[in-house]
């Protein structure tokens, strides 16, 4: 992801925090880390930004490899929510997360980010599943 975002310089443009897609507290627990926040912090690391824990998946939900595509589509609606104190008001956002497939998770998260207050949602995923 670093290299690749070392030769596309437009993704980190203008971006005042990267931040990921959070694992709800008992995923957390049974992996004991969040494949995204690594990914995220070695980006912000890399590239000076400030890495921010942004969101809460309030909602334990299906795993979105285990559905069909109509399924994650809606299975991930109200599951995130804004973490409190956190403000993004005016920010631009990188966002990342491990596997895009449907776009669902990026989606769901980016408009809770969006109705938080920040200013854009940019979102860069390690791999694009099928």
């Amino acid at each position: 992801m670093v290299e690749f975002a070392r030769k596309t310089p437009e993704i980190f443009e203008g971006i005042s925090l990267v931040t990921f897609v959070p694992l709800h507290s008992k995923r957390q627990r049974q992996r004991s880390f969040n494949q995204s926040r690594a990914l995220a912090d070695g980006l912000s690391r890399q590239f000076g930004v400030r890495l921010e824990d942004t969101l809460d998946k309030r909602l334990f939900t299906k795993y979105q490899n285990e559905l069909t595509r109509d399924e994650r589509l809606t299975n991930l609606i109200g599951a995130f929510t804004i973490k409190s104190g956190v403000n993004i008001a005016g920010s631009k956002v990188l966002l990342v997360d491990d596997v895009l497939t449907t776009g669902s998770t990026l989606d769901e998260c980016s408009r809770v980010l969006t109705a938080s207050g920040a200013n854009e949602t940019r979102c860069f995923t390690l791999a694009k599943g099928a």
